[in-house]
């Protein structure tokens, strides 16, 4: 079975963001990234607070470019490649851009076009 791994929002301020959800709710800071984006866990889910993303970026998602709020959940699966039959037989379509293993597909029916990351193991 698939389970939640990580929620990926987009932001203009991921620091400040990421102070807001360490104070509000206790989450643990993971690590920074040199552009910025920072990662909290709660010890079970990850939250990763992402600079918005503009429109070079493959990622840039359906609500377009410098969009702030949720950005993308994703997944951790058994077998990638199970997981990619599913996505594709549910209407997914796979994203160019990510490497192959990354596994990333859009929803084209029934998600408002959610991206959908699947990894398999930890991610």
């Amino acid at each position: 079975m698939a389970r939640i791994r990580h929620i990926a929002l987009t932001t203009k301020e991921p620091a400040k963001v990421a102070e807001f959800y360490k104070s509000a709710f206790g989450l643990k800071e993971l690590r920074r990234s040199p552009n910025g984006a920072v990662f909290l866990t709660d010890g079970h889910i990850n939250v990763a607070i992402l600079n918005t993303k503009g429109q070079e970026s493959p990622d840039m998602g359906a609500h377009g470019p410098h969009f702030t709020g949720v950005h993308h959940f994703g997944f951790e699966v058994d077998d990638l490649d199970e997981a990619c039959q599913k996505l594709e037989g549910a209407h997914g379509e796979r994203q160019t851009g990510f490497p192959a293993q990354a596994g990333i597909h859009l929803s084209s029916d029934g998600a408002a076009g959610a991206w959908i990351p699947a990894c398999a193991g930890n991610p």
